[in-house]
């Protein structure tokens, strides 16, 4: 059994250390369904189905600057109790910020991430109401 551990933390110092992502996610689209959860005080069960698109966009201006950009949504639809019909958790946001390298030791990451949660029915109305919240009232 002790041989097994010293090996299990062998294999994540060593996978940690030499192996990381060389690369960036431009665009990820996941989605969950748990088939049945049990309610904790009552009797029944609820699906769950969680559905997330995150979209990120780096602008690079030169070595020490970057602008970093994005958007993000997600819903998540389940029954909150088994008497009532089921609803829709919406989020949805964007990011922007800057990547700056200050010195050759010194890097700085300033990011916003304004977010807008609700249950929304996204279309072209909600669409303009989000922009809205976003960016003030704009013609």
């Amino acid at each position: 059994m002790r041989k097994l551990k010293c090996v299990i933390i062998a294999l994540v110092i060593v996978s940690t250390n030499s192996i990381a992502q060389n690369y960036l996610d431009i665009a990820k689209v996941k989605n969950g369904f748990v088939p049945s959860n049990e309610y904790e005080e009552v009797d029944g069960e609820t699906a769950v189905n969680n559905f997330v698109v995150k979209v990120t966009y780096p602008i690079v201006v030169n070595k020490k600057l970057v602008f970093l950009t994005g958007v993000d949504f997600s819903n998540i639809n389940l029954k909150p109790l088994p008497s009532k019909s089921a609803v829709n958790l919406m989020s949805s946001g964007i990011r922007f910020g800057v990547s700056y390298n200050h010195t050759d030791k010194l890097k700085g990451i300033y990011l916003a991430m304004p977010k807008y949660i609700g249950n929304y029915k996204p279309g072209k109305t909600n669409f303009f109401k989000l922009v809205e919240y976003y960016f003030g009232n704009i013609k």
